[in-house]
């Protein structure tokens, strides 16, 4: 087993943890790191501009791999669709 440590930042703060996790190898850690981030988006993406990430970093605390989510500025917002209407249309608002 080998010791990854963890850096998540989002649009409130930016934290590290202390004690580090063990995995088998670094797939593994990097695909927590994308759950991590998954785990991040479900709680809400960030308004024009922001962005989250996930940075993995090893035993020495040397960076290693980054998963990040980002949403452009003055990107227009999804919201539901109605029954009967296309994507397309739901987007220009007709």
């Amino acid at each position: 087993m080998t010791k990854f440590h963890f850096r998540t930042t989002d649009l409130d703060a930016t934290l590290s943890d202390e004690q580090g996790y063990e995995f088998p190898d670094l797939p593994t850690a990097l695909n927590e790191a994308k759950r991590l981030l998954a785990e991040m988006a479900l709680d809400g993406l960030p308004d024009n501009g922001g962005s989250l990430r996930v940075d993995l970093f090893n035993a020495q605390r040397v960076a290693i791999a980054a998963v990040a989510a980002s949403v452009p500025q003055d990107s227009p917002r999804r919201t539901n669709i109605p029954r009967g209407q296309t994507e397309q249309a739901a987007w220009q608002g007709t």
